[in-house]
This record gives structure tokens, C-alpha cells and sequence, in this order.
């Protein structure tokens, strides 16, 4: 999470994060079990982004959080 928000690195996505998963699975619609099989093909298609990836998620899954 250091590199992510703090560093500033863009290629960095916490897969294992709670939020996180919350989110992909909500937007994609994948159960929890399907999670771990499919994040990473996600987060090969969203390279060298995934850290803007990761930051569009958190703020749509808390909306009212991050304002």
C-alpha cells in the first residue's frame, strides 16, 4: 500500500487486499472463489496502470470516503 499511494508507483495493485476484492468482484461479478483465478489476467491487461486501476476501484466502491 506504501508503494501505491504513498511512492506513487504505477504498476502496483494489492491483489490480496479486502477493498480491493470487494470491488473487482462486485464490478466483474466473479464470486470469491473465481477472485484468485482471474486477478491476475486483470491485472495483466491493466499494466502499466494498475495502480490508477486499483485507485478508480477504491473510490467506486467508497465513493463518499474518499471526497
Amino acid at each position: 500500500m506504501i508503494l501505491l499511494s504513498t511512492l506513487g508507483r504505477p504498476g502496483i495493485l494489492p491483489r490480496e487486499d479486502y477493498q480491493l476484492r470487494k470491488a473487482v468482484c462486485e464490478l466483474y461479478g466473479y464470486s470469491e472463489d473465481e477472485y484468485a483465478d482471474r486477478i491476475d489476467r486483470l491485472i495483466e491487461r491493466w499494466q502499466p496502470h494498475a495502480s490508477l486501476a486499483a485507485r478508480y476501484l477504491y473510490r467506486w466502491r467508497n465513493p463518499k470516503k474518499n471526497q
